[in-house]
């Protein structure tokens, strides 16, 4: 015997109100997920910028501090030169 059909078409309803309900909220968490990879991707990139950044100085500075550092030898030599 099978259950009579306004039941099995009140479960069904249930079953497909249940489906939409799950799809809704995966929609809404799928949206949430996409703006938080989208702000990573941001945090990401000015993390490399500011890395870039970092070297860029960090390689000015270490050719700086070569050229003084080889500077200070050649002006000590010149001036002991000139004092002798």
């Amino acid at each position: 015997m099978s259950p009579p059909l306004d039941e099995v078409t009140s479960f069904k309803d249930e079953v497909l109100r249940q489906f939409k309900m799950v799809r809704e909220d995966i929609e809404k968490y799928g949206g949430q997920l996409d703006e938080y990879k989208d702000r990573l991707n941001v945090e990401m990139t000015n993390l490399k910028v500011e890395v870039a950044t970092l070297k860029l100085k960090l390689s000015f500075m270490a050719g700086l501090y070569g050229v003084i550092g080889g500077a200070i030898p050649a002006v000590v030599a010149i001036a002991l030169r000139f004092l002798k």
